[in-house]
């Protein structure tokens, strides 16, 4: 097979599409096993004389011993010299926090550059989530066969990765997102599989109940609708086939998140009855008066800022890797996201696309700052996929958080308790939060997360489900 175009975009700019029909990967051999868990513990796992942030209050809790008991944490107690258990982990001088959570992240989606082949690697995607203390994901856009299957054998602790909530396929317009990118960039005899794997296309409010219907069986945790025009001229859904879907999805117990770009797209949201804008609004300022009209319909946005930045970037020289990219992917990998040929596989549409990314960078954060003041719950996701990596891009996320203004303590709740609360639909969830009850998904850090954001990623120790995790960086 001679060389493949795909982009593998995911819902910044298409779908996360498993580009299988690559005959080629970035890597001749095997990568490294970036973590192992170990077993977990019969007698019980105690980290001793830790600071624990309490990621509800803001405070710190020096000197704490927090133990667990399985999957759970059973208790978080002032240290006591001499506690023991059967496996011990020392927490003097670091601070624990909550396992982060992706609430946007396509883990089927490759790494390599649009336009190169591009073969993802799922369990390398959940490896390199866990190095990065990324313990929670949502998914909200991929094959529903596939993601529901990785999702059971998560769970089932039968593979090793973050445990993973999904939407399946995106509901859109007939030839609406992502379709035209599908047809764009997917070699010809396979557009209209994963079209059809990828998509629901509705034409019309009846069409809305058989589809969630079909959906159904494969138990999704969210339905995703696409409100939205890519590219600008695309088909957008139309409002009351959208508010079809939303109804049809809350008689069955699930809530619906909409993919939007504008203050039309947002508005549409709420006016359907979303429980949540994926992307928020990116393309244009949104203006004083309508800050409070967003603020006032109580939904939470995740921005995916750093899912823009990244395709505004691609091609365009000097990508400098984070210590964590570092960590977990070969440095050619880096230096193919900052090859300009890249621009050739791009077509008109698109590269008017990539420039209105660049142009709107600072308008979008400013956005996010002022929804933020105003009172919009941000939930941190980074739309990883192609020219990303999954678990680093969400640290990229985190800081362009701190950079439209959010301060500490707010960009850590946005990646736990803020992100734990909407996925579990839960006031109290019951993972996101160190406290005795909670899943025991937790990271050791080096430095205090309250006063430095870089220090989410200075990562001592992963904890996923009771069981301490190996890490080791690529060679």
């Amino acid at each position: 097979m001679g060389k493949v175009r795909t982009w593998g975009i995911g819902c910044g700019g298409g779908t996360a599409l498993v580009a299988g029909a690559c005959t080629t990967a970035w890597f001749a051999t095997r990568p490294p096993t970036l973590v192992d868990a170990r077993p977990r513990s019969a007698d019980g796992l105690l980290v001793v004389d830790v600071a624990v942030v309490d990621v509800v209050t803001g405070r710190v809790l020096d000197h704490q011993d927090v133990r667990i008991e399985g999957e759970t944490i059973v208790s978080v107690d002032a240290h006591t010299p001499g506690g023991s258990a059967e496996e011990v982990v020392d927490g003097s001088g670091a601070y624990l926090v909550p396992g982060l959570i992706d609430a946007h992240c396509h883990v089927l989606s490759g790494s390599a550059a649009p336009g190169r082949p591009n073969l993802p690697d799922p369990d390398l995607n959940f490896a390199r989530l866990l190095y990065s203390g990324v313990t929670t994901v949502f998914d909200p856009g991929s094959d529903p066969d596939a993601i529901f299957s990785f999702r059971s054998e998560l769970a089932a602790e039968s593979r090793l990765g973050p445990s993973i909530f999904a939407a399946g396929p995106i509901f859109t317009a007939p030839g609406g997102h992502p379709v035209p990118m599908l047809r764009q960039f997917v070699p010809g005899p396979l557009q209209d599989l994963f079209i059809g794997r990828l998509t629901r296309q509705l034409a019309a409010p009846e069409d809305a109940a058989p589809a969630v219907d079909a959906l159904v069986p494969l138990e999704p945790d969210f339905i995703k609708v696409a409100i939205d025009h890519l590219p600008s001229d695309a088909p957008r859904i139309a409002p009351d086939v959208a508010a079809a879907l939303v109804d049809a999805a809350g008689a069955r117990g699930l809530r619906t998140v909409a993919h939007i770009g504008t203050l039309d797209d947002a508005r549409t949201a709420v006016d359907v009855g979303a429980s949540a804008w994926i992307h928020g609004v990116y393309k244009e300022r949104i203006p004083d008066a309508a800050i409070g009209e967003l603020a006032d319909a109580h939904i939470p946005m995740v921005p995916t800022m750093v899912v823009f930045k990244s395709y505004a970037e691609l091609g365009r020289g000097g990508y400098t890797p984070t210590p964590l990219e570092q960590a977990v992917a070969p440095p050619e990998l880096f230096e193919s996201w900052s090859d300009p040929t890249l621009a050739d596989a791009v077509p008109d549409s698109i590269a008017d696309y990539l420039a209105m990314l660049r142009d709107q960078r600072a308008t979008a954060l400013d956005n996010v700052g002022r929804l933020h003041t105003a009172g919009v719950t941000l939930l941190a996701g980074s739309d990883s996929q192609a020219g990303m990596l999954p678990g680093p891009s969400l640290h990229r996320e985190l800081a362009l958080l701190h950079e439209a203004g959010l301060p500490p303590i707010e960009v850590l709740r946005s990646a736990t308790v803020h992100s734990a609360r909407f996925l579990s639909g839960q006031d109290d969830p019951p993972f996101g939060v160190v406290a005795a009850g909670k899943r025991a998904d937790l990271l050791l850090l080096d430095a205090d997360p309250l006063t430095h954001i870089d220090a989410l990623g200075q990562i001592r120790t992963v904890i996923l489900r009771g069981r301490v995790l190996d890490r080791t960086p690529w060679p």
